[in-house]
């Protein structure tokens, strides 16, 4: 059997606090835990599985990988809602989601373009369809726009969700 040397989770939303994929330390299951509010129907689970992966395997690092941190490259004016300032300073803002499929895409697009000896694409859209859909527009493989921004209310009709 394999040695485990590292256990990676997904987490959808990870709120305000957590800017990036990280190691998990002490301080990261008590950030989730307070945003679960952001993503009631993930984030319980995946800190379930975060709590039993640290018992399960106590002596290696885990790291957790974050659908909201592709986005962080949009521009402030993207990211505002018309609301009053005090709520944006609790976190309310589009984050944007499934930013684990986009890096994934991204980065086999890349590798697509080196091996094909052409040129990456400045420009694209990516529409993730399916149960839940959203589309990102990016530059240069980094996201200007989404259109799940809080919560998957807003944007593109989905199976579960008004969009």
């Amino acid at each position: 059997m394999p040695t485990v040397k590292a256990v990676g989770y997904r987490v959808v939303h990870p709120g305000a606090k957590q800017q990036g994929h990280q190691r998990i330390t002490t301080a990261v299951p008590k950030d989730l835990e307070e945003a679960v509010a952001l993503a009631p129907l993930h984030d319980p689970a995946a800190i379930a599985v975060i709590h039993k992966g640290m018992q399960r395997f106590p002596d290696v690092a885990h790291y957790a990988c974050f659908d909201t941190v592709f986005h962080r490259t949009m521009l402030l004016e993207a990211t505002t809602y018309p609301v009053p300032r005090t709520y944006r300073e609790q976190g309310v803002l589009r984050y944007g989601f499934h930013g684990l499929s986009c890096e994934s895409i991204v980065r086999q697009m890349r590798v697509q373009a080196c091996d094909e000896g052409t040129e990456f694409s400045r420009r694209m859209v990516i529409a993730h369809l399916g149960r839940g859909c959203r589309v990102t527009a990016l530059r240069d493989g980094c996201s200007v726009g989404t259109t799940m921004g809080l919560t998957p209310s807003g944007g593109v009709v989905m199976e579960n969700a008004a969009g």
